[in-house]
């Protein structure tokens, strides 16, 4: 095993021409499931197409007030002469299918789209990567696999792989939901009963559309502790954003911090800034770094990139 790291994300999949924006994936539902596209757009701060890129983070924001307007549709007052037992949860009804759509029917398209993808548009192949690496990838696509012939012992795919359409595949916020969770009130004895319940069901869905991670690193230890040895990290197409920064802040347990040199792609001017940032955020020394391009990546030499490379 060699003693380099690659740690994958989307960008690496995007540069050989991969269509795998979360723009697409709006595409997808836009032919494929109008209505839970409709609904994304109503209750996620999703209502614009540009908005799309922040797709993840967005999931932490649904609108609680929207959804519980929309239900107060069918809450029929007690004291109504067209009250019926029948309609006891008709309110709760509603909001627990707003919650389905958004969690388990999402998911369920998000895991059909993903397998759905071609991987054989690809170009731009990367001239320095070595199947006998460690890898760890943050992509649900058999990229790798399929264009490096990289084996599947070599590769964590931390969020889950593509492999049927019904692949388990985590997709989620960073937010912790507990501060959605209701606290003992002491009037909840004088509220209704079934709004109650409609918001025990909207604190339920923080919990299904959040992305587990301390959970997801405790049940992939083995891998982290043989990065031991490893004296070199090559982090290509990943934005490092929050949400995943944990996982970089695990690298860094478990590696020779000073001894190790990191090489780190970036696309736009505004992300090599946040890039530099989150480097700094974790404890990173900057003279340990050099941040490219990943067309400039392909002109250096080897993995060694030799002194080619910017320090930030």
């Amino acid at each position: 095993m060699s003693n380099t790291l690659f740690v994958i994300g989307n960008g690496f999949d995007l540069h050989h021409g991969i269509p795998s924006r979360y723009d697409d994936f709006r595409e997808f539902l836009s032919e494929k499931e109008k209505d839970l596209l409709n609904s994304i757009k109503e209750y996620l701060p999703l209502y614009e197409d540009e908005l799309w890129c922040n797709f993840e983070a967005a999931l932490a924001n649904l609108d609680k007030d929207s959804v519980e307007d929309y239900a107060s549709n069918v809450l029929m007052p007690y004291s109504s002469d067209e009250w019926s037992d029948s309609g006891h949860h008709d309110y709760q009804y509603e909001i627990g299918e707003i919650v389905r759509n958004l969690t388990d029917s999402l998911k369920q398209r998000f895991s059909e789209w993903i397998f759905q993808i071609d991987l054989n548009v690809y170009n731009k192949k990367l001239n320095y990567i070595n199947p006998h690496s460690h890898y760890l990838t943050f992509n649900y696509t058999q990229t790798l696999q399929s264009l490096y012939a990289v084996p599947d012992e070599n590769i964590l795919h931390i969020h889950g792989k593509s492999e049927s359409p019904n692949s388990s595949l985590v997709l989620g916020h960073g937010d912790n939901p507990s501060k959605h969770e209701r606290l003992n009130r002491y009037d909840d004895a004088d509220r209704d009963i079934r709004i109650l319940e409609g918001e025990q069901t909207i604190a339920e869905y923080f919990k299904l559309s959040y992305k587990p991670t301390n959970k997801i690193i405790s049940d992939n230890e083995d891998f982290f502790t043989n990065l031991s040895q490893v004296n070199t990290v090559i982090v290509l197409g990943h934005s490092m954003s929050d949400v995943d920064i944990c996982y970089f802040e695990k690298i860094i347990q478990s590696i020779r911090l000073e001894n190790v040199c990191w090489y780190v792609s970036y696309y736009t001017d505004e992300e090599y800034e946040t890039t530099c940032q989150q480097l700094r955020k974790i404890g990173i020394d900057r003279r340990q770094v050099s941040l490219i391009t990943l067309d400039e990546s392909n002109q250096c030499s080897g993995i060694s990139f030799n002194n080619q490379l910017s320090i930030f």
